[in-house]
């Protein structure tokens, strides 16, 4: 089966169409609980979150059919809040996230839960089998968040750059092919005659140069060119 981030943006998807299915109105304090078991008002939802999370489960190596497994994998991780060990690998952090969702599952199926409960444990476990399945390599070891921000940054930054300065490079190579279209007497002479129909296509493609010094730079692009 081929994981990707689709997974996740598709269980953020789920989510969205939950929170919208059951409304922004909040449940009355004290009313009489209600079933949400196999055939009660959240069953799609319900059964596409056990596939997800057996899907989750056979990638992980776990035997779907081995009860005893699953339990003891629901035990090693019952606690909410992960707790990264030394050496944990995104493997270990996936389990996890999959044992959560099966223990959400489990107390939902059992119609115990009232509606404002149900639909943050379906919303959160859908939510955990998404970053688990957005995962490509499970034995891949974590980066720190602080250093997936930093990268994040980094080429957010670069691909901004670039964009922005895109259009002056376009000009600028139009303007080096004008240059070495005749012969000059000097770049500083080429760019005297040149400027006005430069700056005038620099303002068709969005590429803007100031008068006040676009003799100057067109020169030092003629001289650089050579």
């Amino acid at each position: 089966m081929e994981f990707s981030n689709k997974a996740y943006y598709y269980c953020q998807g789920e989510i969205i169409m939950l929170v919208q299915k059951r409304g922004s109105r909040l449940p009355r304090l004290g009313r009489r609980k209600r079933n949400h078991s196999s055939d009660g008002q959240y069953a799609e939802q319900i059964e596409l979150l056990q596939g997800i999370i057996f899907a989750g489960m056979e990638r992980l190596g776990i035997n779907t059919n081995d009860s005893d497994l699953i339990a003891q994998l629901m035990a090693e991780n019952s606690l909410s809040d992960y707790q990264p060990q030394q050496g944990d690998g995104l493997r270990r952090h996936c389990e996890w996230l999959v044992a959560q969702a099966m223990i959400n599952l489990t107390e939902i199926v059992t119609g115990e839960l009232d509606d404002s409960s149900t639909v943050a444990k379906l919303c959160r476990s859908f939510l955990y089998v998404g970053m688990a399945a957005s995962v490509r390599d499970l034995d891949q070891n974590p980066m720190c968040p602080t250093c997936i921000v930093k990268q994040y940054s980094s080429q957010n930054g670069a691909s901004g750059a670039n964009v922005r300065h895109a259009g002056m490079r376009d000009l600028k190579a139009w303007a080096i092919r004008k240059y070495k279209a005749k012969e000059w007497r000097s770049a500083n002479h080429a760019a005297q005659q040149l400027m006005p129909e430069i700056i005038e296509h620099g303002k068709a493609i969005g590429a803007v140069l100031m008068e006040s010094n676009a003799q100057r730079t067109i020169a030092e692009w003629f001289r650089k060119s050579v």
